[in-house]
C-alpha cells in the first residue's frame, strides 16, 4: 500500500509541475480600474474588409469640415446623415456616420493613459459629450488616413473632443475596412477617463482598443479625448496595447486540474506520514 501511495503521490507531482496555468481573465473596461493602466499584448494585424457592410453615408465629413472642428459643435441627436450639405476637402481623413443604431459597441478592452494639462478639455464638456454618444448610438467610421499621427475628430461638445487615428502605420497600407467605433464605446470610453483623469475640472486622456465589426474586419483603433488648442499634439500621444482576448474569459480546465492534483498530493502525503 505504501508504495501504491508513494508512486501515486509523485505521479501527482510530476502532473502538478507540468500542468500550464490558463491566463487570468481581464475584464472589460467598463470595470476599469486605475492602477498602472499598462495592459500589453503582441497587435493582430487587421484584416481588409469591404467598406459597403458599414452602410455609411455616401457624403463623407472631414475632420475640417463643419462641425467637427475643435471647439465647434458636432451634431449628435440627429438621425439623419451627418453628410448633407457638408463641403469636404480632398485630401485628410474623413467620417462617416453607419446606418444602423443597434452597432454601437464594437470594441473590446482600451488602455488609458492620464494627459490632463492646463489646457485640456473642461470635464464637465467631456461628460455632456459620453451623454451625447450614448443618446445616438450607432457605428462611426474613418478612413482616408495617410499618416498614424493625424488624429481625426469624430464628436464635440464645447472644449472637449474625441477623435481616433490608426495606431500602426506598418499595417495602414492593408486596411481597405477603415477605422471605427461605436457610439457606446465613446460614451464608455469617456466616462471612465472623466472618472480617473479629472484634475480641477480639466481633462485628458488617449488610449488604444481592439475594434471589430465582423470576424473578416477587424483593427487596433487609437483613441483621444482632447481640448481645444490640443489636436495636434494629441496625435502623437501613446498608450499601450491591450490583448485581442482581453474582456473574454479564458479556459480555466487545466488550471483547475493542476489545482487538484496538488490538493491530492498533500492529502496523500498527511495520510502516509
Amino acid at each position: 500500500m505504501t508504495k501504491v501511495t508513494s508512486a501515486l503521490i509523485s505521479l501527482l507531482a510530476v502532473f502538478a509541475r507540468f500542468t500550464p496555468v490558463a491566463p487570468f481573465y481581464i475584464p472589460s473596461f467598463l470595470n476599469h480600474t486605475n492602477g498602472t493602466n499598462t495592459t500589453y499584448h503582441q497587435p493582430q494585424p487587421p484584416i481588409p474588409s469591404p467598406t459597403t457592410a458599414l452602410g455609411r453615408p455616401e457624403t463623407p465629413c472631414t475632420g475640417a469640415g463643419v462641425g467637427v472642428g475643435v471647439g465647434q459643435s458636432l451634431p449628435s441627436t440627429t438621425p439623419a446623415s451627418l453628410g448633407t450639405d457638408i463641403e469636404t476637402e480632398t485630401q485628410g481623413p474623413t467620417f462617416y456616420r453607419g446606418s444602423e443604431v443597434w452597432r454601437d459597441e464594437i470594441c473590446g478592452v482600451s488602455s488609458f493613459v492620464g494627459v490632463t494639462s492646463a489646457i485640456s478639455a473642461l470635464t464637465s464638456d467631456c461628460t455632456a459629450l459620453a451623454d451625447d454618444a450614448a443618446k445616438e448610438r450607432y457605428l462611426w467610421y474613418a478612413n482616408g488616413f495617410t499618416d498614424n499621427t493625424t488624429l481625426l475628430a469624430i464628436r464635440n461638445h464645447g472644449t472637449c473632443s474625441i477623435g481616433i487615428r490608426p495606431p500602426h502605420a506598418d499595417v495602414m497600407a492593408n486596411i481597405i475596412s477603415g477605422w471605427y467605433i461605436g457610439g457606446m464605446d465613446v460614451a464608455q470610453i469617456v466616462r471612465t477617463a472623466v472618472w480617473d483623469y479629472d484634475v480641477d475640472g480639466l481633462m485628458g486622456a488617449t488610449g488604444m482598443m481592439h475594434c471589430e465589426i465582423s470576424s473578416a474586419a477587424n483593427v487596433d483603433v487609437q483613441w483621444a479625448i482632447f481640448g481645444p488648442d490640443e489636436q495636434a499634439q494629441a496625435g502623437w500621444w501613446v498608450a499601450p496595447p491591450v490583448p485581442s482576448s482581453a474582456g473574454k474569459r479564458q479556459p480555466v480546465g487545466m488550471a483547475v486540474l493542476s489545482a487538484v492534483a496538488v490538493f491530492w498530493q498533500l492529502f496523500f502525503w498527511r495520510v502516509v506520514s
